[in-house]
């Protein structure tokens, strides 16, 4: 989920995993699952990007009445990274 949450690759990187991280879990997702997390369905579950970006706003303003950078955006699911 955090995968399609923060889109992809570079949103994790920028969320503070080390590169090297993330594609060793892409790998062991793929392992597992048999496909890339852009291209993995789990049936009946589904994920609301936006939904879940705007309640991380609202909750960041209830709280201190700023909205860090981190949340000043919505990422899209899908990653420019090689899904090689």
């Amino acid at each position: 989920m955090m995968w399609h949450l923060h889109g992809g690759f570079e949103g994790l990187v920028e969320l503070g995993m080390h590169p090297t991280t993330v594609w060793r879990k892409v790998k062991r997702f793929r392992t597992v699952f048999g496909a890339h997390p852009d291209e993995f369905e789990l049936p009946g579950v589904g994920i609301d990007v936006g939904v879940y970006w705007d309640d991380a706003r609202s909750r960041a303003l209830a709280k201190g009445g700023e909205v860090p950078a981190s949340l000043d955006r919505k990422p899209t699911a899908k990653s420019s990274e090689p899904k090689g």
